[in-house]
């Protein structure tokens, strides 16, 4: 005969023997120490009720240290910083880049290309002078 359904309470009861043993308790190794009973579906949401019931913490930091945790703290801090660092110095350099580009030789760029114009139009008039067009 089909059982009627798993209860809270033994979800609770499989996640932490599951976390006593060390395991990660997913919803496939609840539903082992369940006894392969209980859908996937009806696990999962008993797992996200408890999560909430317990204020949303539980299990994130079980295995970490204090050490850990403030080493990891500090490092967190220190890549902040030198994140911080990178973005003013880009912002620097960005601030003291003139407004306008300019090219190599020190000219606008379309000074250059208003030239280059004027200098084919001029050898296009010659062209067509010499060639009687």
């Amino acid at each position: 005969m089909a059982r009627s359904g798993i209860y809270k309470s033994e979800v609770v009861r499989a996640r932490d023997a599951l976390r006593a043993q060390g395991r990660h308790p997913s919803i496939d190794a609840i539903r082992v120490e369940l006894g392969n009973t209980g859908s996937k579906a009806t696990i999962h949401r008993y797992l996200k009720e408890i999560e909430e019931e317990e204020g949303g913490a539980g299990g994130t930091q079980v295995a970490l240290s204090e050490a850990i945790q403030d080493l990891i703290g500090r490092l967190a801090g220190r890549l902040h910083e030198e994140a911080e660092a990178r973005i003013a110095e880009a912002k620097t350099r960005h601030t003291a880049m003139p407004a306008k580009p300019w090219t190599i030789s020190g000219r606008r760029p379309r000074n250059n290309a208003i030239r280059s114009s004027a200098n084919m139009n001029s050898r296009l008039s010659i062209c067509r002078r010499s060639c009687g067009s």
